[in-house]
Order: C-alpha cells, then structure tokens, then sequence
C-alpha cells in the first residue's frame, strides 16, 4: 500500500495521471486485498491533489460487503475537496463509489446527511451544470427518501443539455432513474405537466429490453397524463418499438382506469381501482389514482356548468357519482377556491348557482404579460441553442460518415486540414474529397 501511495502522490502532471490510471486499474485486485490500510493511505492524500488515487481507494474499500461510518467520512471528505477533472476520468469508478455511499445513507436513516454531500460532489464532479450524471438519481433518491421535494425540485429544474458517458460515466440506468425519480419529485410539487415529460422521456430512452425502471415511469406516465391532459396521451412514437408491443400489456389495469376515466365512468373507475388495490398499492401507486378518482369527480361537476345555471347540492352528487350533498359540497368549495369554477352555494336551501367565468379579463394582468414575455425568451434562447447545435452535429466528420456508409477512420484528416496528403495516408484522399464534395 505504501509504495502505490508513493506512486500517487509522486504523479500530478498530466501524462503522469495517464500512468497512475493504468498502474492502478492493472492493481485494483491487490488495492482491495490490503483495504484495511485504504483509511491511513488517505490521510496522506490531498483531495484537490490527488483526486484520480483517491477514487481508486475509495473503489477498492467500496467494493467491500460491510462499510462502516469511516467509509461515509472519507467519501464526504473528498467531497468537499474534489477536483472535477482528474474524477472525471475515472467517472465509473467514482458513480460506484458515491452509488454506495447513497445507499448506506438511505438503508441507515442518514438520507438527510447524505443530500448536503451528494449535491456538493455534483456541482464539482460534473463539467457545467449542463451535464447529467450518475449522481444526479443518487440525490434526487435521497430527496425521495427525506420528502424534500425543494432540493430536489433545484436540481431538475437545471436544464440539461450534454450527456456524455466518456466525460461522466453515465449508463441507460442512471438516466432512466433520473427521469423516473425526476417525475415523481415534480408529482411531489404538483406539477404535473413537467411530471408527464420526465416519465416521457424515460419511455424514451433507446433499450433492447423492458427494464422495471420503464415499465414503472408508464404506470406513473397513464395517471398524471389523466391528472395533466384529462386523459391518456398514449404512447411517444420516439419510444422504441419494444415499449409500444409490451408495456400495456405488463400495466392492463392502468391502462383500464384511464379508458374508464376517459369516458367518465367514475363506476368502472372504482371497479378497477378495487379489484387491483392491491397490486396498485404495492406500485406506490394508490394515492395517485386516488387523486385521478378526485379529478375525474370535479371533472363532472365542471361539466354541470356548461348545462344549468342552478342546480341542487344532491342532484349534483347523484350526477357526479359522490356520496352525498355534503361531499358535493366540500368539492365544489374546493373548486371555487382554485378557480375552477365560479359558483355561489346557497347552503339554506342547499341550491348552487353557477356563474360566467369571465377568463378573458386574466388576459389583462402584468403577471401574464410577464410571464409571456418570459417564455417567448426562453423559446429564442432555446432555438439559437438547437441551432448551434444542428450545425455542430452536421458539420461532425463522424455524422458526414455515419450518413453516407463510411468508417470514420477511412476520412483523411490530413488532406481535410491541408496537408500534403503524401505518403501511405494519402490512400484516403479520394475518400475525404468525395465525401466533401456529396456534403456540398
């Protein structure tokens, strides 16, 4: 242990990394035979120096079965010391390493403690906020475990424009956690409509397989599509063709609630919630159904509005499947107070008077002018990005490549730069000069 100690703090430049790299992936096997010694080894390590040994240490002592709190305490301590670049370049290595810390946090009543050192290891593991991580469904889990909504609600509201598995290690699972954790932490704040496009984009992600984590994000998917749109959207035509064949057969009873829901049959809607209650329980599940029973109930009483100008709190309850005047009741107060309807309820002789909604006159507002303004900015923002981005992706010699058929490596780079082109390498010239003649 003390002589890879030595070969540690002996490299710092960069070709000198490249070499501990390899010296320690070649002797992670005899790292973790002396992981007893891993605790002192560390001391004699500083973390914004020596950050590339440091996550081959902390690799090799979590990979052992049993972790104790001074496992907890070296990772948190380099943490707060980390250099983003040497991590980066053993990013699998060190997913691993915070993956283990995340689920000691959470397995031990520690996921508040955990959160303050996860989201200080992202903001210095990852290049710019614009990366997504492996990191990132670690804390968002932890933020699941401790109901802090808030912290995790941050960090999925930073919008996330590279994913790069060479620069941060990320694999189709961490991405598909982070779309499925993402989801439920905008359902835990009430947004819904946000909520829908992170479960979208789980169902999104290219597989050759139905992995649990896509076929969970499409139960979750049916019922906040009902709760955000009213009604099932179906399926993305992004998603493979995997998803489409087998997700709805895997999630019968979702699917059955949402045709319920969609014709507003509250009664078949109670039936399917009853006779898998159980099963739905298990999902995580009951008490977003249960609120989708709740929308679909308001949802008939708004459709009251558009028929009659009064109505009785009872004819109201038998119309919309509710127990009795007094739930009608609760409901409609409820209604008034978001602003969903406009109505005044005479409780003397139990009778409810349903009134114009005069939307037209929120038109008017500073805050909707405002907030229009800040969305058509957003928009140019977003274009003038994808743009950038389209002419960087075809003007890419891999994508000229991949559209035409040819290997990258037969493209000759020395001729493309101006180069003389003489010498074996001129073999590929013609290559390169036809293919940037059919770019044109």
């Amino acid at each position: 242990m003390d002589a890879i100690v030595g070969v540690i703090l002996q490299s710092k430049k960069r070709d000198q990394l490249d070499d501990l790299q390899k010296k320690l992936e070649a002797n992670i096997d005899k790292v973790r035979q002396h992981a007893n010694q891993i605790t002192n080894a560390l001391k004699a390590l500083n973390a914004s120096e020596h950050s590339l040994g440091i996550v081959y240490l902390l690799y090799a002592k979590s990979t052992l079965p049993k972790l104790d709190e001074s496992f907890l305490l070296e990772v948190e301590a380099f943490a707060e010391g980390l250099d983003g670049e040497q991590t980066r370049r053993a990013a699998n290595r060190f997913a691993f390493v915070t993956n283990r810390y995340m689920e000691l946090c959470r397995d031990n009543n520690l996921a508040a403690r955990g959160l303050k050192y996860l989201k200080l290891a992202i903001e210095r593991f990852r290049k710019s906020p614009e990366y997504l991580t492996p990191l990132h469904s670690q804390f968002l889990c932890l933020c699941l475990k401790t109901k802090n909504y808030k912290a995790g609600h941050s960090l999925v509201e930073t919008k996330i424009f590279d994913v790069d598995t060479n620069i941060t290690g990320l694999s189709p699972k961490d991405m598909l956690l982070y779309y499925y954790y993402g989801g439920m932490i905008y359902i835990g704040v009430k947004e819904y409509g946000k909520a829908l496009n992170f479960f979208d984009n789980a169902l999104q992600v290219p597989a050759f397989a139905l992995s649990a984590i896509m076929v969970e994000s499409f139960k979750k998917y049916v019922l906040v599509s009902l709760l955000s749109n009213g009604k099932f959207l179906g399926i993305s035509k992004n998603a493979s063709n995997l998803v489409h064949r087998h997700v709805k057969t895997l999630c019968a009873p979702y699917v059955d609630f949402a045709n319920a829901f969609e014709h507003d049959d509250v009664e078949k809607a109670l039936k399917v919630l009853n006779e898998n209650e159980q099963s739905i329980k298990s999902d995580r599940n009951l008490g977003l159904m249960k609120q989708c029973l709740s929308a679909l109930h308001r949802r008939n009483i708004q459709k009251l509005t558009s028929t009659y100008v009064t109505l009785s709190l009872a004819d109201i309850a038998k119309t919309a499947h509710l127990k009795d005047a007094k739930e009608a009741e609760a409901y409609l107060f409820k209604m008034i107070d978001d602003g969903e309807i406009n109505a005044r309820i005479n409780q003397k002789d139990g009778m409810v008077t349903f009134e114009e909604d005069h939307e037209s006159a929120n038109f008017d507002s500073a805050w909707t002018s405002q907030t229009l303004d800040s969305r058509i900015s957003k928009a140019i923002d977003l274009t003038k990005r994808l743009k950038r981005m389209d002419n960087e992706i075809s003007s890419s010699t891999a994508y000229i490549a991949r559209l035409h058929g040819i290997r990258e490596e037969m493209f000759d780079l020395d001729i493309l730069r101006g180069g003389s082109g003489r010498g074996p390498r001129n073999t590929g010239a013609g290559i390169s000069r036809m293919m940037m003649e059919m770019w044109r």
